[in-house]
C-alpha cells in the first residue's frame, strides 16, 4: 500500500501546538502520529487531535490509527 502524506492536517495539527506530527493516508487507512506538547496527554489533547483528523480524512478511509508519542520518543 503506498501512502501519501497528508499536508493539511499535519498543518491544523501543528498550528494547534501539537510536535513531530505526521499524517499518512492511502486508499483507505489514514496513519497519524504526534506528540501533545500542548495539551500534554490529558483526555482534551487527544480529543481534538481525533477531531482535527475526523474533518480531514479523505472520503475513501475506512481505518484510522493514531500513534501518540511521549517526549519525542
Amino acid at each position: 500500500m503506498k501512502l501519501a502524506p497528508h499536508t493539511k492536517l499535519v498543518n491544523a495539527l501543528v498550528n494547534d501546538g501539537y510536535e513531530n506530527v505526521v499524517a499518512q493516508s492511502g486508499r483507505n487507512v489514514t496513519f497519524v502520529s504526534f506528540e501533545d506538547s500542548r495539551y500534554r496527554y490529558s483526555a482534551i489533547g487527544v480529543m481534538r487531535a481525533f477531531a482535527y483528523t475526523a474533518k480531514m480524512l479523505p472520503p475513501s478511509t475506512t481505518k484510522v490509527y493514531f500513534i501518540i508519542r511521549k517526549y519525542g520518543v
